[in-house]
């Protein structure tokens, strides 16, 4: 559970603010060992089917981890996780015009990626971030590229899975939340945590926790979603907010074991999940904001690991 001096920290740097919320109409993925990044629309009864960025046809995808999509900006993100770490990278293409418009905005050559999993978007000031889990560090860069900035560097264990951010926790003030695994002989441990950095200080919200794979928000209502995958699966709330504003309406439920992530929607109230499983039998779920009303959208998909709505 948060501790009385994380609450207070993210108390003090946090303004609730009342933001309207478009309604999102796609769902796009990770598809890890599909090599590409698909998409449908979540909202149908049954949702449509699934179409894909057809990345490998262009040769822009070696294993996908993260996505992150602004679609007002037309703009898609990804990660590339290469094994032989040449090809690891993030890379950028316009929705309407994919094929004549990827570009690599940070190459493994500049140091700053080697694994990279989770990622997240300032949609405001157009800047990615993402976590680095092989080089235990979560960077920012612009949309158009350039340097990557260090966010955090984390030392000894930790190895940080995938962030989320929040561009308005008060007076102007950005917010990183990181799910950081503990890392031992190369395998997660029950040591990880949920952390939170405004301006380059971090504040551990959850401590000693079994492999935290996921965090997501609900920005307008600040609620944390965060997902422990593995042994003991279960998805978590944190309220952010200030004092007195409405809280998390449940704050833990069981969720399938090996879910990878979370991404919520705010204006229907649902999230949705990630369980990669094995070949082809990864499936997308949703649930309301409480963990009730499981419903499996897509059970035939090749590893889907990162969530990105647009």
């Amino acid at each position: 559970m948060p501790t009385s001096r994380a609450a207070a920290a993210v108390a003090a740097a946090t303004l609730v603010a009342v933001a309207a919320v478009a309604t999102a109409d796609k769902l796009y993925f990770a598809s890890h060992e599909g090599y590409d990044v698909g998409y449908f629309d979540p909202s149908g009864d049954p949702p449509t089917a699934v179409a894909y960025l057809d990345l490998l046809k262009l040769k822009k995808a070696d294993l996908p981890t993260g996505v992150a999509v602004d679609a007002a900006a037309g703009k898609v993100f990804w990660g590339n996780d290469d094994p032989n770490a040449a090809s690891s990278g993030i890379s950028s293409g316009d929705l309407g015009n994919l094929a004549s418009s990827i570009k690599t905005i940070v190459d493994w050559s500049s140091g700053a990626v080697k694994d990279p999993e989770g990622m997240d978007l300032d949609k405001v000031n157009k800047i990615v971030y993402y976590a680095d889990q092989g080089k235990r560090a979560i960077y920012s860069v612009p949309y158009a590229g350039g340097t990557p900035t260090v966010v955090h560097q984390f030392g000894g264990s930790s190895a940080p899975f995938d962030v989320a951010v929040d561009h308005d926790m008060g007076g102007g003030t950005l917010g990183v939340f990181a799910a950081v695994p503990g890392v031992t002989d190369g395998h997660f441990s029950s040591n990880g945590q949920i952390v939170l950095i405004v301006g380059g200080r971090l504040t551990p919200l959850v401590s000693s926790m079994a492999y935290p794979y996921a965090v997501c928000l609900h920005r307008a209502k600040k609620l944390l979603f965060y997902v422990s995958g593995e042994k003991g699966a279960g998805a978590f709330c944190f309220h952010y907010g200030a004092r007195g504003t409405p809280g998390c309406p449940k704050s833990s439920w069981s969720v399938p074991r090996y879910v990878m992530d979370c991404e919520v929607d705010e204006a229907a109230g649902h999230i949705y999940y990630t369980m990669p499983a094995n070949s082809t039998a990864g499936s997308i779920f949703r649930t309301a904001l409480d963990g009730t009303d499981h419903v499996e959208l897509q059970s035939t998909l090749n590893k889907p690991f990162r969530l990105s709505l647009a």
